[in-house]
């Protein structure tokens, strides 16, 4: 089975999505289904099931291995490291270096490629175009997160009804700035490695 070939694939099916909920889980807990189901410690999750645990970046995944473009095995190579705390390259299976993305640029990423924010404090999917959401114009992305008005609460739990949504990567960035008191947020484009 192969995992590559399929960037605009992965991107239609998760924008798909949108409007979904499941529940919302922090990636350094260890509780995403997807990870235990990689792991062969669960059954595997489903995006039509509002209580499978996720991840930020679980759904792009998830994508491929709804669609039959990934196995658990190949699952289990990606998740394997991640709490080595290895850097985010490898933690997301990707295969790609990271490309310095600047806020307010007319040029959207790439449809498929993958939105870096602080890091692994959050992963987003690029739609390719731009659009306005919650009041900010900008480069589109697919997001799921358990709170787009800012950033992640101290010690977050699990957060159910969580919905996949359309937003941009300005009104992410600026809204997780405010949440930090002002710390500008560092914003990398990265090509998958299911490109």
């Amino acid at each position: 089975m192969s995992i590559f070939g399929h960037t605009n694939d992965v991107a239609n099916e998760v924008i798909g999505w949108v409007g979904t909920n499941l529940t919302w889980v922090s990636v350094s807990s260890g509780h995403s289904d997807l990870m235990t189901y990689a792991c062969g410690t669960t059954p595997a999750p489903s995006h039509s099931v509002p209580a499978s645990a996720m991840c930020c970046f679980d759904i792009f995944l998830l994508a491929l291995y709804e669609r039959g473009w990934s196995s658990q095995s190949d699952l289990f190579n990606i998740y394997k490291d991640l709490p080595k705390g290895v850097d985010m390259l490898r933690a997301t299976g990707l295969g790609a270096s990271l490309n310095q993305y600047t806020l307010g640029t007319n040029s959207p990423p790439t449809k498929g490629h993958l939105v870096f924010f602080n890091g692994l404090d959050h992963v987003a999917l690029a739609t390719g175009a731009t659009a306005a959401h919650l009041g900010t114009n900008g480069s589109e992305v697919v997001t799921f997160w358990c709170n787009p008005a800012g950033a992640i609460p101290a010690g977050a739990g699990p957060v159910p009804n969580t919905p996949v949504m359309l937003d941009t990567i300005e009104g992410l960035a600026n809204r997780m700035s405010a949440a930090l008191a002002g710390t500008a947020v560092v914003v990398n484009t990265a090509k998958p490695r299911w490109r």
